[in-house]
């Protein structure tokens, strides 16, 4: 695994201090980013195969992870760069994914220049 890409990870069996680590180096990214209006979207979620998407307005970490983290107290999560510049993986990995289903999160501008909802979702 390319540690060089790696943004963030964090897993819920974690102390305080390091969720605290972890929602800093959320902010971080944020910040450098300048992103306010997110889209993050996914394929063959959990073991049902769904797809799904999600657009929302933040500057705030703690807001950002509520939006794209499953519904459950236990779960990992790792955020990693891509080879397209702006857009990170997220990979989750909970009950209904032990093995891990991967999300890409960007802008909702970059969404439209990627074309990501027509090619996608047919929208």
């Amino acid at each position: 695994m390319d540690n060089s890409k790696l943004i963030t990870e964090f897993n819920s069996d974690a102390t305080e201090w390091e969720y605290d680590d972890f929602i800093l180096e959320v902010q971080t990214y944020i910040d450098k980013s300048r992103i306010k209006n997110f889209f993050c979207y996914g394929l063959n979620l959990t073991w049902r195969k769904v797809a799904g998407y999600t657009l929302f307005e933040t500057t705030d970490a703690e807001t950002l992870i509520n939006r794209i983290t499953p519904n459950t107290p236990n779960f990992t999560i790792r955020l990693e760069k891509t080879d397209e510049r702006g857009v990170v993986q997220v990979t989750t990995y909970h009950h209904d994914a032990p093995t891990g289903e991967i999300m890409y999160l960007m802008s909702q501008q970059k969404c439209n220049r990627l074309g990501v909802m027509e090619e996608f979702f047919g929208q």
